[in-house]
């Protein structure tokens, strides 16, 4: 799940504007009449947990544009690594180092596959991928992302497959890889 993130910059990465229901419209009216006028006509109000793609002029997508909670928390963006088209995105919004650790953990839990039973040799679809936000504790973030991850796996892994034994195993890995 944290290959959902992305410490390389680009160019050509799709915005993602953070927006709360009280400043929707004070933000639209700042922008360019194309993009106000598309989120007016599909009745965008930026609720917490919506979004709205925002199309360039040659119908290519130009921006997503996100309602959140203010400030900004754990789950406003989990949803979108497996709702937007598998491009590169990146956060267009100054957070605080905290609230910016808060939305790369949320994009990365959002990202969380279990795939303990595919095919190591098929090849994985491409995902959206978000650039990691500036201010933002990537340790901490790879930590707990980690973690929830290995949480996840042993509570999705049927009883048949993860014993005393092999929760045993999975204990000594995390201890041997923590010294």
């Amino acid at each position: 799940m944290l290959d959902a993130l992305s410490s390389r910059r680009t160019k050509g990465a799709i915005p993602v504007t953070l927006v709360t229901a009280d400043r929707v419209e004070a933000w639209a009216a700042r922008q360019p009449d194309r993009v106000h006028d598309w989120l007016k006509s599909t009745g965008f109000k930026a609720g917490p947990g919506s979004m709205c793609l925002v199309p360039n002029q040659t119908g290519g997508l130009a921006r997503v544009v996100v309602g959140t909670n203010d400030p900004v928390g754990l789950w406003d963006l989990s949803a979108l690594p497996n709702q937007l088209p598998p491009k590169r995105y990146t956060l267009d919004a100054r957070l605080s180092a905290e609230r910016a650790g808060l939305a790369a953990l949320g994009w990365a839990l959002g990202a969380y596959r279990f795939e303990r039973y595919k095919s190591s040799t098929k090849k994985k679809e491409p995902r959206a991928v978000l650039e990691w936000p500036k201010n933002c504790d990537r340790k901490a973030v790879e930590r707990a992302a980690s973690a929830t991850a290995l949480v996840r796996d042993l509570a999705t892994t049927p009883a048949s497959h993860l014993g005393p034994a092999e929760l045993a195993d999975a204990v000594r890995k995390v201890a041997k890889q923590h010294k």
